[in-house]
């Protein structure tokens, strides 16, 4: 949650609801907006990446990280739970059978150790 944890500060800018630190480190450069109760980061990684994510702080120890899809619980900096929502096709309803076959048998097959090997057990359930 705090902006030097990227890098180094570069600069500031401060708006009406938040104020906005330019960070570089090695490898990157961060426009990091930090809301003026300190409780919401939002940080973009700047040039041709499309990366950003939404830091919000729970507690003093934690705080959530919404990045695309995910959502990362740290505690103590330690990630300790990540959520993600998966894609799933809707459940479509299927045609009731208007025949009804009751002729049908199932099978329960368990193994049983016979002389010392693992043998298969068939009981019909009827």
């Amino acid at each position: 949650m705090n902006p030097s944890d990227y890098g180094d500060v570069r600069g500031t800018t401060s708006f009406e609801t938040f104020i906005r630190y330019f960070v570089t480190n090695n490898k990157w450069s961060y426009e990091i907006d930090i809301s003026l109760d300190n409780l919401i980061n939002k940080v973009r990684i700047l040039g041709a990446i499309d990366l950003n994510w939404v830091d919000t702080k729970i507690s003093d120890d934690v705080f959530k990280r919404e990045i695309g899809k995910s959502v990362i619980f740290f505690m103590g900096g330690e990630r300790v739970l990540r959520k993600k929502q998966l894609n799933a096709k809707p459940f479509r309803k299927l045609a009731v059978d208007s025949i009804i076959n009751s002729d049908f048998v199932t099978m329960d097959i368990e193994t049983i150790k016979f002389n010392g090997f693992q043998t298969p057990g068939l009981r019909p359930l009827l």
